[in-house]
C-alpha cells in the first residue's frame, strides 16, 4: 500500500517521504510523538507497518488513529534509561525483516559526531523500497538505530530517514 504523499501531511510531518514503500516503521521518543501522531493520522488506510513511541510513563500515551494494518506501541520508560526500551522494540522488529543484499546497498555511513553535528537525513522517496523507516528523537539513540538497521539488518540507507531532535546532556545553543 502506498502511504499518503508528503504534500498531504500536516505541517511538522512533511519530513516523512515513504514513496511507494510496502511497509513503514516509525520510531521515536516523546519529542517525536507529535510528528508521529500527525503522520499516522494522514496515512492511507491500506498502509502496513509498526510504530514504537517511547514515553516517560503510561500516563504519557496519546490517543491516535492509525490504519488497521499499522500496529502502534506506546512504550513506557518507567525509570529506564532513555531510548533503551524503544531500541529493544526496534531491534526485535528488525529481526523479522527480510533484508540483506536484496534490499540494496547499505553504502557508507558517515560517522556523525552527534555532540557536534546535526543528525538529520531524509532520503528522497523517488526510488522503490520495500520498507521505509522514520526515526526521530535523542540523537545518540537515533544514530544507533539507523546504524543497526543499515549495517546490522541490511536495509539500504536510502530506506531510513532519521532526525536527531536533541542530545542527552547537551543544552541547545
Amino acid at each position: 500500500a502506498v502511504p499518503s504523499s508528503p504534500a498531504e501531511l500536516p505541517t511538522g510531518a512533511a519530513e516523512f517521504d515513504p514513496g511507494a514503500a510496502n511497509r513503514i516503521l516509525l520510531a521515536g521518543d516523546e519529542t517525536a510523538a507529535p510528528a508521529i501522531c500527525a503522520i499516522l493520522e494522514a496515512l492511507d488506510v491500506a498502509t502496513v507497518g509498526h510504530v514504537f513511541i517511547e514515553v516517560p510513563t503510561d500516563a504519557d500515551r496519546l490517543p491516535v488513529s492509525a490504519p488497521a494494518g499499522v500496529e502502534v506501541r506506546w512504550i513506557a520508560r518507567n525509570g529506564a534509561s532513555h531510548g533503551v526500551r524503544m531500541t529493544d522494540q526496534v531491534h526485535a522488529w528488525a529481526s523479522t525483516v527480510a533484508a540483506g543484499p536484496a534490499c540494496g546497498d547499505a553504502g557508507e555511513l558517515a560517522d556523525v559526531d552527534v555532540d557536534e553535528q546535526v543528525l538529520w537525513d531524509i532520503p528522497a522517496g523517488d526510488e522503490p523500497r520495500p520498507v521505509y523507516a522514520w526515526i526521530a528523537g535523542e540523537a545518540g539513540c537515533v544514530k544507533e538505530l539507523r546504524r543497526h538497521l543499515v549495517r546490522g539488518v541490511g536495509l539500504d540507507r536510502k530506506q531510513v530517514a532519521f532526525m536527531g531532535y536533541w542530545r542527552h546532556g547537551k543544552a541547545e545553543n
